[in-house]
């Protein structure tokens, strides 16, 4: 199964969700975003919206307004690690 980012009004494919998370840090230098300046961003599997990819390239279930304490990522690139 695919998976879309959408970040603004663009959207990009990918096989998998370290490529997405790769590919969203290499926007983030590339733009040279800060955390309060990166746009906001939406990860689709397939169809289904599954979550976002935090400014440090993690990829969180649901929405970023609610992210809680103690909430595991869906993949996190330091561990490279699916929850």
């Amino acid at each position: 199964m695919a998976y879309q980012l959408t970040i603004g009004s663009k959207t990009h494919t990918f096989n998998t969700l370290p490529e997405v998370s790769a590919f969203w840090c290499a926007q983030r230098e590339h733009h040279g975003w800060r955390s309060s300046t990166a746009p906001d961003n939406i990860v689709y599997e397939g169809d289904k919206f599954i979550g976002y990819v935090s400014f440090n390239g993690r990829i969180w279930a649901g929405f970023s307004r609610d992210w809680r304490p103690g909430d595991k990522p869906i993949y996190d690139p330091i561990y490279h690690d699916y929850a």
